[in-house]
């Protein structure tokens, strides 16, 4: 299952998903996926965190870019955002 959500976060990053496509809410994510709410919401903000999506209070989350190859391949892969990245060296 959370190969599955891991897959849709992907599909996020790797611009299958269009700029200004809603995303589901993070409890309707854990449970279309059978992950825990924590889970859901681990994905949502490693989108966040990759400046990928934003959420507007009462309206939902919003996909407004396409991530690099790079990042692509990071969040793909599970790893934190460029910023961490970057601080944790």
């Amino acid at each position: 299952m959370l190969c599955r959500l891991r897959e849709r976060t992907a599909a996020v990053a790797a611009g299958e998903l269009a700029v200004n496509q809603v995303l589901p809410a993070e409890v309707r994510l854990a449970r279309e996926y059978g992950v825990s709410l924590g889970t859901a919401r681990h994905a949502s903000k490693l989108l966040h965190d990759f400046g990928l999506v934003v959420t507007l209070r009462g309206k939902g989350t919003f996909v407004v870019r396409v991530a690099s190859e790079d990042d692509a391949r990071r969040i793909s892969e599970g790893e934190e955002s460029r910023e961490t990245w970057e601080f944790e060296r």
